[in-house]
């Protein structure tokens, strides 16, 4: 496993359509940290994840106005899968492209504009090279192939039980949850 790849790293980022926040990559996952204005509290969220996350771009994909957080992620011990991901913080949705062992995914940016690079598993040479597209609230790619859309990962503390569901309060920070508001979680079976 050579990919000449270290994780995403470097300085925090903050971006104007996102006021008080601050996304940060340490140790090859994706970040966001906010405090709350009134009482100083701080708080933190993982959006995204990795073995490691390779690169971090952020594009408006969606066309709703606001960037969404795109990364190349490697995970896997022995078989690596090479995939990508999309955080849409405005609506903490997450998105993946992936589909192990048959295709790897890269994203790459030229001249501003973010493409997805499809390679047979395990092999260097790009087989195509791809826009993202998002129509009826779905992405894909150009020739059709979509992106699974996966839960929010929400960082809450459980206050109580209401029969077999959890009572939870988001920590502040968590995107699209208040953490003045308590929500009941149906626990799984499983």
């Amino acid at each position: 496993y050579d990919r000449n790849t270290e994780p995403v790293g470097g300085a925090p980022v903050t971006l104007e359509a996102f006021p008080g926040v601050t996304f940060q990559a340490p140790g090859g996952s994706v970040y966001a940290a906010m405090t709350d204005p009134e009482t100083g509290a701080v708080g933190a969220s993982m959006l995204l994840s990795g073995m490691p996350v390779a690169d971090a771009f952020f594009c408006d994909v969606t066309g709703d106005g606001y960037p969404e957080i795109c990364v190349t992620s490697y995970f896997g011990s022995g078989i690596i899968d090479e995939h990508v991901q999309v955080y849409d913080y405005a609506r903490g949705e997450r998105w993946v492209l992936q589909d192990r062992m048959r295709y790897d995914y890269r994203f790459r940016e030229e001249n501003g504009v973010l493409w997805v690079e499809r390679r047979n598993y395990s092999e260097e040479e790009v087989r195509d090279t791809l826009r993202i597209l998002c129509r009826d609230g779905v992405l894909s790619l150009e020739d059709g192939t979509r992106f699974t859309k996966h839960p929010p990962q929400i960082t809450a503390e459980v206050t109580g039980y209401h029969g077999e569901a959890l009572l939870v309060r988001p920590v502040y920070g968590t995107p699209g949850l208040s953490p003045d508001t308590e929500y009941c979680v149906q626990m799984d079976e499983h």
